[in-house]
């Protein structure tokens, strides 16, 4: 075999007093490095210098020696662990620290790992556990016992579904991160200890019957790099041994690919880094200058530049792609030129901002309200149950403040009216009341859309919407729930089995399960989804709240391998608030457990209400208040305290920007919520929903994706099923017949955007010399590929600044002042002409 060719280090920085035992290239070519002197440091590319520290470097101390760092996927924040127990979070754009995560045991942190959404932090060290932290809620999300001895290595799937994990006893695991579920082990994947691991950003082409293929390099005491095939199958995962890399004299203590996927970096005892092609499994460079063993490496974000970290106290900056020199220009502008002017003031402060719930405005209804409910959409319509027989409505205006609709109030019933709800289209509302009936209102005419739903002479206490808008269910002081279909009024089933009042209703977001409460203190879960069947009682939950049960809601559901997993939250006269997680699989099989119990009402708990992304529960009582509570964290945010007499009910916007509670003081109070909480949520939200491959898409992803075409289509039902395989597959003709387009141009405009999807890739621009400043990111200096506009007027890639609204800034990356809205929305030709650098036309 030839010989692997040699290659003498561009740069060498000695900043560090003892030995440097991490290094890591962030997105827009930053360098991060630590070391055991407990300091951090970060630095910036100055053609003509090479790399050069950045003001506010070091960004701070641990209190013991920094054990391992990375960026965050896109660039916007630096997680640092150390042998204190604890891994921090920091704005690599001010040196400020955003948060500190303490790992539950207090023992040394010697990994940690953002996942590719950025949503997630894995964090692992000397007591063997693997810690999940919430990245939007700073919160630990779930602790495993996955090892024995120390965990030394942990490496995220490009898909953020799975982490790698290695210990000193030479155990490899591969576990699920939304559950934690072990999925495959390797109990001797390196004779002495598992020392690093990384995942090729690429996924391998697929196998027959096998969903997914990943690459996973891992490192030992054994003096080799073993290369594994993780195969994901639909319902298992195997650990497939591939390759062997030897070469290395002594141990090697670290292992990373390059952006493509296509080559290896290993580092080892021998002082030595290796740069290995993957394809031939060959040694393609050996890299030699260290005095020491080396301890980490890095490739930069286009795989030029390679940084290694040693024990002899320096770091060392490798031109591994042949083309680069001290006086190249890497990125556009210096890094520094975006930060605010006094940046270099932030170090060892943490990032605080107002993060208090507002009062928005203060309705006086002139009477008694028993609920209220926001209607879906962006129009911020809100329905309000009085105390006497009117239901009344309210729209929000352009300066922010609600007023009453023309319809309002409405005569919807001869005596108190308990309960309303809006369809899921919004059109409609349904009232029940005390004086029997229960009816579905048009919100716009006021009138009434329906017969009586229901006319007895017991009064209805609850009436529900399902999620698909096809029925409505009722129930009340005879100790039935009844379901009707939409639109004709007409009733479907009595479910009966409860023995006193059903008090409260709620169906699961998929419309499949009915979850019924009642005054004896039951909750009945029913499956009422199917076509032809009879709701079917599947579980019942005794004695979930003592003297009865006031309240519930379901979360927003996932669906797994196994099912559908849902997370129902319930209120009672007991004072409490309790959180339940059902698991429901097509063959019926149900299981239900207590997840949490609220505690912090002093009276009984009237309503609970998930925010749309189901991480806030609002809840209200009889003590006066209501609160806001993180569902993931199981803590109090926010009490509410405002009214003068008993909170009836909660609710948020569609968007969960806002919160309405009512009373019996007769009002309505409007709140506004903290947009650095809402940004973070929805940052979340967007970051976990997105898929980078086309041929993962689902039919939102492909729907997102046709709000980026300049082609005005309105998604029909008939093509709400289409997948991104769907879209690359099918034909020019039958995509344009499904999208009913019969205009020529906007034909020719579709076919090519398609040609454009089928050309896009996950790699970078090498060479941005000849790019338009414009159609670069300036948060993460690549040139875009999701475009967003923002209330600052500025342009941002898509997960660049969902990232920057993770970490807590509602600021503008640009002006450093804060934007007057989080939200955005996509530049269509902006990324038309980034298609059209890029791939050209068809």
């Amino acid at each position: 075999m030839a010989a692997a060719a040699s290659l003498a280090a561009m740069q060498t920085i000695r900043a560090h007093s003892s030995d440097v035992t991490f290094c890591d290239f962030g997105k827009n070519f930053t360098l991060a490095t630590g070391s055991s002197d407990k300091s951090v440091r970060a630095w910036e590319w100055h053609p003509g210098h090479g790399y050069r520290e950045v003001a506010f470097s070091p960004i701070g101390h641990h209190t013991y020696g920094v054990t391992d760092a990375r960026f965050s996927p896109q660039g916007t924040m630096l997680a640092t662990s150390s042998i204190d127990g604890c891994t921090v979070l920091w704005n690599i754009r001010t040196g400020c620290k955003i948060h500190h995560f303490v790992q539950p045991s207090g023992n040394a942190v010697r990994v940690c790992r953002f996942t590719s959404d950025s949503t997630r932090i894995v964090t692992a060290g000397d007591d063997g556990t693997v810690c999940f932290w919430n990245l939007a809620h700073r919160s630990l999300v779930k602790t495993i016992k996955a090892h024995e001895e120390t965990v030394q290595a942990l490496a995220t799937s490009p898909d953020s579904q799975l982490v790698a994990s290695g210990c000193s006893q030479g155990v490899l695991h591969v576990h699920e991160i939304e559950d934690g579920d072990l999925l495959a082990t390797q109990d001797s994947a390196h004779d002495m200890g598992v020392t690093a691991a990384d995942f090729s950003p690429v996924p391998r082409p697929a196998r027959q019957g096998v969903k997914k293929v990943f690459m996973l390099a891992t490192s030992g005491q054994d003096h080799v790099v073993r290369l594994w095939n993780v195969l994901v199958y639909k319902s298992r995962v195997l650990l497939e041994p591939s390759q062997t890399l030897s070469g290395h004299s002594s141990s090697v203590l670290c292992v990373r690919f390059d952006p493509s996927g296509a080559h290896l970096a290993s580092g080892s005892l021998d002082k030595t880094l290796r740069v290995w092609d993957v394809a031939s499994v060959k040694c393609a460079k050996v890299l030699q200058g260290h005095d020491r063993y080396v301890t980490s490496c890095s490739f930069s974000r286009d795989g030029s530049l390679l940084s290694s970290g040693s024990n002899d106290k320096t770091v060392k900056i490798w031109n591994v792609g042949g083309r680069m020199s001290v006086d190249s220009i890497l990125v556009p502008s210096p890094t520094a030129s975006c930060l605010p002017s006094d940046a270099s003031h932030g170090k060892l402060v943490e990032e605080r901002s107002a993060s208090n719930v507002k009062l928005l405005q203060k309705i006086d209804c002139g009477v008694s309200v028993n609920f209220c409910q926001f209607g879906p959409g962006p129009s911020n319509i809100l329905a309000a149950a009085t105390g006497e027989k009117f239901v009344k409505l309210w729209r929000q205006d352009a300066g922010g403040r609600f007023s009453e609709t023309g319809s309002s109030p409405i005569e919807a019933h001869r005596y108190s009216v308990n309960k309303v709800e809006f369809s899921p289209d919004g059109e409609k509302l349904s009232s029940c009341s005390l004086d029997g009936s229960a009816s579905l209102w048009d919100v716009e005419s006021g009138q009434r859309a329906n017969p009586p739903l229901q006319s007895s002479g017991a009064s209805v206490r609850t009436c529900r919407f399902s999620p698909d808008g096809k029925l409505v269910v009722t129930g009340g002081d005879d100790e039935r729930a009844l379901l009707w279909t939409i639109p004709d009024g007409s009733i479907l089933e009595v479910i009966e089995g409860h023995t006193e009042a059903v008090t409260s209703a709620a169906f699961t977001p998929d419309s499949k399960l009915l979850a019924t409460g009642d005054l004896v203190g039951s909750i009945r879960i029913w499956a009422v989804g199917a076509k032809g069947h009879k709701a079917c009682g599947i579980q019942v939950i005794e004695a979930a709240h003592d003297l009865g049960v006031q309240t519930c809601d379901f979360a927003p559901s996932r669906t797994d391998n196994n099912g559908c997993q849902y997370t129902l939250a319930s209120g009672g006269s007991d004072a409490l608030v309790k959180l339940w997680d059902l698991r429901f699989v097509p063959n019926g099989c149900s299981q239900i457990c207590i997840a949490q119990t609220l505690v912090g009402h002093g009276g009984t708990v009237a309503s609970v209400r998930f925010s749309h992304t189901g991480q806030l529960l609002a809840s209200a009582a009889t003590d006066k208040t209501a609160r806001i509570w993180n569902v993931f964290q199981r803590q109090c945010l926010f009490v509410l305290e405002l009214h003068a007499s008993i909170v009836t009910s909660c609710a948020f916007s569609p968007d969960g920007s806002l919160v309405a509670t009512s009373s019996l003081d007769k009002s309505v109070i409007i709140w506004e919520m903290p947009k650095d909480l809402l940004a973070r949520n929805q940052a979340e939200e967007s970051l976990r929903g997105h898929r980078e491959r086309v041929e993962e898409w689902t039919s939102k992803d492909v729907a997102r994706w046709l709000t980026w075409l300049d082609i005005p289509i309105i998604p029909p039902t008939r093509f709400q099923h289409l997948t991104g395989n769907d879209i690359l597959n099918s034909t020019l003709q039958n995509l344009t017949n499904i999208f009913g387009l019969e205009d020529e141009s906007h034909t020719k405009e579709l076919e090519r955007q398609i040609f454009w999807l089928k050309h896009e890739n996950v790699g970078v621009v090498d060479d941005l010399s000849n790019v338009p400043h414009e159609l670069i990111c300036p948060i993460t200096q690549e040139i875009f590929r999701e475009p967003v506009i923002c209330a600052d007027g500025f342009c941002y890639e898509r997960g660049a600044i969902d990232e920057w609204f993770l970490s807590g800034k509602i600021s503008s990356p640009m002006t450093n002042l804060n934007m007057s809205s989080t939200t955005y929305a996509p530049n269509i030709k902006l990324r038309a002409q980034v298609c059209s650098l890029l791939y050209g036309e068809p």
